[in-house]
């Protein structure tokens, strides 16, 4: 536990209690294996909205050595959010918290999500079909149904349009926004943030969940925090 070091604490805002995110970076590894061996750390393991609030304030304080490492980490790697998206032929795309791992892979059953949604589960979200992807502005993205869901709420995906805002202004390039838009079969993918070849884009929606290149920070709440996750 000695070489543990907090890259962050941060109190964020109404929907997320405070948190710190626990260096060093889990993986490189596949999804399933990154996010179990957090947990086996006895961590939380990140959701999406947690992740954009670590790059957020890493941006706000460039300097301090472990948002730094952070921040030079994902200009060369995948992080992982521990948000499954399983997309439905004709239907649209269910975003779930924390999913399941089964045989080191992300499990999430239809049925299963349609009743946590139908009894209002904060952990479950749906999107129809039929949003853009691609380049997007950082005012698309405050109000992007995916984006949206995949922060869970207003606030959240706002912290996502001023990271993109301020990668605008770094990297001289539109973020963009990978999700598929239709699918023929069921299909399992998982949240992510890095960079593509270009170093265009930090955001990415739909990844599969076996590229051993990903990295993940265990995530705690801030003991006194009055909220809880």
């Amino acid at each position: 536990m000695d070489a543990l070091k907090i890259v962050g604490m941060y109190l964020c805002p109404h929907s997320l209690p405070g948190i710190s995110f626990i260096h060093p970076a889990h993986g490189p590894n596949t999804y399933g294996n990154v996010m179990t061996s957090i947990s086996k750390a006895g961590l939380m393991q990140p959701t999406f909205a947690q992740k954009m609030h670590l790059v957020y304030a890493a941006q706000q304080n460039p300097e301090e050595k472990y948002p730094a490492d952070f921040l030079d980490l994902t200009k060369n790697t995948i992080y992982w959010a521990s948000n499954g998206l399983l997309y439905v032929p004709k239907v649209g795309v269910y975003i779930q918290d924390r999913p399941s791992i089964e045989k080191n892979r992300v499990s999430m059953n239809k049925n299963d999500l349609v009743k946590k949604l139908e009894s209002k589960d904060s952990g479950i979200r749906f999107v129809p079909f039929g949003f853009k992807t691609g380049e997007l502005f950082p005012s698309d993205l405050a109000k992007h149904p995916l984006v949206l869901a995949l922060a869970n709420g207003e606030e959240n995906a706002e912290i996502v349009a001023r990271v993109a805002e301020k990668f605008i202004i770094k990297r001289g390039h539109t973020p963009r926004l990978y999700s598929l838009e239709s699918v023929d079969e069921p299909t399992l993918r998982v949240a992510s943030l890095g960079w593509d070849f270009g170093g265009t884009s930090f955001l990415l929606g739909g990844l599969g969940d076996i590229s051993p290149y990903g990295r993940a920070f265990g995530v705690q709440e801030i003991k006194g925090s009055a909220q809880k996750s």
